[in-house]
């Protein structure tokens, strides 16, 4: 966004830049399929962390069980990720850990979030 304009509106206030930095990313959609499953398929198909949008804390409350369920076996840790959760618990969700991790965020984070590889 060019700040120029928004600045010259709010009284020629300043303006801070933070560069940002691109990372890897793999996008995928699986209309019909449960998000088990997709999750499931995804850890088979990559090597990286995973990452679900959902669009709250409760759809995030709802599948999380089902997730873990499918997930157990092979040692992946399953975290949800929403503002409810306390500083703590979201600054978990998002550290560097020894093993593999299905994150399960609202959609807030789609545009911010960057976790560890």
């Amino acid at each position: 966004m060019d700040a120029a304009p928004v600045t010259a509106f709010l009284g020629g206030c300043p303006a801070i830049d933070v560069p940002g930095r691109l990372h890897p990313l793999d996008v995928s959609y699986a209309p019909g399929e449960s998000l088990a499953g997709a999750v499931s398929r995804a850890l088979g198909e990559t090597k990286g962390q995973v990452l679900c949008f959902l669009p709250g804390a409760p759809e995030i409350r709802r599948v999380q069980p089902d997730v873990e369920a499918r997930v157990s076996s092979s040692g992946v840790e399953v975290v949800p990720l929403h503002g409810s959760l306390d500083a703590a618990a979201q600054d978990d969700a998002i550290r560097e850990a020894g093993r593999r991790r299905v994150i399960l965020a609202t959609n807030i984070a789609e545009t911010s979030l960057t976790v560890p590889a």
